[in-house]
């Protein structure tokens, strides 16, 4: 892409790392409604608890700002280093099978200690 006069970072991650901001606060949120979904599955499905007992507390006790927004944007934060850190490593991954390998599992690692 060098030659061609067409810079790699704004060609090739770019895209990438836009794309993955935008998705990763939505599967936060999705993630949270399969949770909430399941949890009352189990409660009231397979325990027999009331519907009311399980949704009631639920309605008082979550504050939208603190839980379900900060939620959000800690899944865009996590997001954002986990795609930064996998670009990076990518993008100077070496040639062949093995070079993949390393790289991978490099950014898996290098990521899981960044967001913890």
């Amino acid at each position: 892409l060098w030659m061609m006069g067409i810079s790699p970072y704004g060609y090739l991650m770019l895209p990438r790392f836009l794309s993955g901001i935008v998705v990763a606060p939505i599967l936060v949120i999705v993630f949270d409604a399969f949770a909430l979904i399941a949890s009352w599955i189990l409660a009231c499905g397979i325990n027999g608890m009331e519907g009311q007992i399980f949704w009631n507390p639920l309605q008082e006790g979550v504050m939208f700002y603190h839980d379900v927004l900060l939620g959000v944007f800690k899944g865009l934060f996590f997001g954002a280093v986990t795609l930064m850190v996998a670009l990076f490593c990518g993008f100077n991954t070496q040639r062949g099978s093995t070079g993949v390998a390393k790289s991978s599992t490099g950014a898996v690692v290098i990521s899981s200690l960044s967001i913890s």
